[in-house]
């Protein structure tokens, strides 16, 4: 997959989904495969359009991503789409017209556009999908806009997502996903309480413009070296230890190795338990114990 700015000059024919494809849902998902079939009948190539930054925080919204840029390529990339095309969010951009924001696009060679039926544009958002296709027909651009996806009558979007991954209801959040929730992170070195306590874990970098899930210990799966291991996931401090540091570290069910300064993906399966704070680190032992064997048991 190529990723380029929105303004680079692509010689090939696209297909252009539009959207911002945050965590590439099951609604993301559905207007991709339109797009992506439509491109095969057209013999084009399929492209997506995406920010590469947070526009919640240029909008004063104090929301983190659920996905940053980098994971959003990789994801995008696993789904087959060719072109991933950028723009930042900034003051510039938000102070397009609906107009000016179709001649951007319009300048590309695009053989078709697929959407939401939600998907606005232009200053103020004063464009939406109606009236994108109604530009899209008097430039002879076949346009195609998705319905509504919904999981038993519950609209599926981004920020039901994040609030889901707030809350630590996994289960709710892998739904709307359609996979695993993950958080990805660099692992670095800790203070080797796990190895204290029989349970070595890894610890990953935070980054603090991604949303961190609940506080709590989850289960979940790493995959090292295409083979796939149970985990069990903790995020939060380290209460029987004093320690306050928010942490998501894990630890991997039957691995022995060194993954320090490696980029690791932590795929959460459900949420297992609030923290307790411990009298000992025997009892804390007992109780990672069994957190293991609810993890291994999926």
């Amino acid at each position: 997959m190529k990723i380029c700015q929105l303004d680079s000059f692509i010689e090939e024919d696209i297909v252009l989904a539009l959207g911002f494809f945050e965590c590439v849902h099951i609604g993301h998902r559905k207007l991709l495969q339109v797009s992506q079939q439509k491109a095969k009948n057209l013999g084009a190539k399929s492209a997506c359009f995406t920010f590469d930054n947070n526009p919640q925080l240029v909008l004063g919204k104090f929301r983190k991503l659920i996905y940053s840029f980098e994971e959003r390529c990789f994801l995008l990339k696993n789904f087959g789409v060719h072109y991933a095309l950028y723009q930042q969010f900034d003051e510039n951009f938000c102070s397009l017209s609906a107009e000016e924001f179709l001649q951007k696009l319009f300048r590309l060679k695009i053989k078709g556009i697929v959407c939401g039926f939600d998907f606005s544009y232009g200053k103020k958002a004063l464009g939406n999908a109606e009236s994108l296709l109604n530009e899209c027909k008097k430039n002879n651009i076949p346009c195609e806009i998705i319905n509504e996806v919904s999981i038993k009558g519950e609209k599926v979007s981004s920020s039901k997502i994040y609030d889901f991954i707030n809350e630590g209801n996994i289960y709710q959040a892998n739904n709307m996903l359609g996979e695993k929730y993950r958080y990805v992170g660099v692992v670095n070195g800790g203070n080797k309480v796990g190895r204290i306590l029989g349970f070595p874990t890894l610890n990953l970098r935070l980054n603090n413009d991604i949303v961190t899930p609940k506080i709590g210990v989850y289960s979940g799966e790493v995959i090292i070296n295409d083979k796939t291991y149970n985990a069990v996931i903790n995020v939060g401090a380290r209460p029987t230890f004093d320690d306050n540091r928010t942490l998501v570290e894990a630890h991997i069910i039957g691995y022995c190795g060194d993954l320090y300064g490696q980029s690791i993906r932590l795929f959460f399966n459900k949420f297992l338990r609030k923290q307790v704070v411990f009298d000992n680190k025997e009892q804390l032992s007992k109780q990672i114990a069994l957190d293991v064997l609810e993890a291994q048991n999926g």
